[in-house]
C-alpha cells in the first residue's frame, strides 16, 4: 500500500453536502489505483463504514461514505 498517495480533506471535493438541505453529507477519499482492498472511515465508538469505489482515472481511485449528518464529523 502506497500510504504516501492516502488523501482527503475538508474540500468540497472530498466532504460533499447533500443539495436538498437536509445537512447530510458524502466523504470522498482516494487511494492509488488498485493499490487497496478495501477503504473504512473509522470513528470512535462507532463501527467502521465500508466506502465504496465510486471512480477511478489513470493514478487514483476514489471512495465514498454517504449520508452522515454533520454533527457526526464534528
Amino acid at each position: 500500500m502506497n500510504k504516501q498517495l492516502l488523501f482527503t480533506d475538508e474540500t468540497e471535493e472530498y466532504v460533499v453536502k447533500a443539495e436538498d438541505g437536509s445537512g447530510r453529507l458524502s466523504i470522498r477519499f482516494r487511494t492509488a489505483k488498485d493499490d487497496v482492498k478495501r477503504v473504512e472511515y473509522v470513528k470512535k465508538g462507532e463501527e467502521p463504514r465500508r466506502m465504496l469505489r465510486v471512480s477511478s482515472d489513470e493514478y487514483f481511485d476514489y471512495y465514498c461514505c454517504n449520508n452522515f449528518s454533520t454533527c457526526n464529523l464534528v
